[in-house]
C-alpha cells in the first residue's frame, strides 16, 4: 500500500513540475557571432623606456552561452568563445614594420542577469560577473628573431565583466539575442631575448567590448 502511495505522489510531483517547467521556460541556449572590440586607448601599451610595444587587434569569432533562469527575473549566464585576434609587437630598436601574429583567444564568463522586462517577447536584462581568457603561446617569431627575441608569451588573465543585452521572441521558444560585454581584463606580455637572458614584462591594457548577436532557444 505504501508503494502505491509512493507512486501516486511521485505522478503528482511530477506532474506539477512539469506544469511550472511548461509554464515558465529555465534554460536558454545561444550561439553567437562574436565581435572583439578593442578602442585605440585600451589596445596596448607604448612606453620608449621599455623593450617592446604590444597590442590586441578587434576581431570577430563565434560563441555558445547556456543561460540558467533561477527566477523569472534572474538568471546566471556561462559563454565561451574562440576569437583569433592579431597581437602586434615591434621593438623600440627596430626601424622596420610592426610584426603581427596570430594568436586563439578562448575567452570564458559568468555572471549573474537581472530580467528588467521578463516577459518572452522582449527580454531585457543586465548583469556582472567574472571572466577569464585563454591565449595561445606563440612559437614562431617572424622578424623578430633577427633581434635576438626567444619567446613571446601572453598569460591566461581573468577579470571582472558587466553585461547588457536584449532577447526578442522570434517563433515559439526561439528569439534573437543581442548581447554586450565589457571585460575588465589586462594580461602580461612576455618577452624573452637572447642577451643574458634577458626578460621584459609589460601589462597589456586590453580592457575590450564583446558584441555579439545570434539566435537563442528556450525550453
Amino acid at each position: 500500500m505504501n508503494m502505491y502511495r509512493i507512486l501516486a505522489a511521485s505522478v503528482l510531483l511530477f506532474a506539477g513540475a512539469s506544469s511550472v517547467w511548461a509554464q515558465r521556460p529555465v534554460i536558454e541556449i545561444t550561439a553567437r557571432a562574436v565581435r572583439m572590440e578593442v578602442s585605440e586607448s585600451n589596445r596596448g601599451f607604448s612606453d620608449p623606456e621599455q623593450d617592446f610595444t604590444a597590442e590586441f587587434q578587434s576581431a570577430t569569432g563565434a560563441g555558445l552561452g547556456v543561460n540558467v533562469f533561477l527566477t523569472d527575473s534572474i538568471s546566471v549566464e556561462t559563454t565561451v568563445a574562440l576569437i583569433e585576434p592579431d597581437l602586434r609587437i615591434s621593438l623600440f630598436a627596430d626601424d622596420g614594420p610592426q610584426n603581427v601574429f596570430p594568436l586563439e583567444m578562448i575567452p570564458i564568463t559568468i555572471g549573474i542577469q537581472y530580467h528588467i522586462r521578463p516577459v518572452r517577447w522582449l527580454d531585457i536584462y543586465a548583469g556582472a560577473g567574472g571572466a577569464y581568457i585563454l591565449v595561445d603561446d606563440i612559437d614562431d617569431f617572424g622578424n623578430l628573431a633577427l633581434r635576438d627575441v626567444n619567446r613571446i608569451e601572453i598569460d591566461d588573465e581573468s577579470g571582472f565583466m558587466v553585461n547588457l543585452g536584449v532577447t526578442v521572441e522570434l517563433r515559439g521558444s526561439l528569439g534573437l539575442n543581442i548581447d554586450a560585454k565589457y571585460l575588465g581584463i589586462e594580461p602580461d606580455a612576455t618577452v624573452g631575448f637572447d642577451r643574458g637572458d634577458f626578460v621584459d614584462v609589460q601589462k597589456i591594457d586590453f580592457k575590450p567590448v564583446m558584441l555579439s548577436a545570434g539566435v537563442s532557444w528556450r525550453f
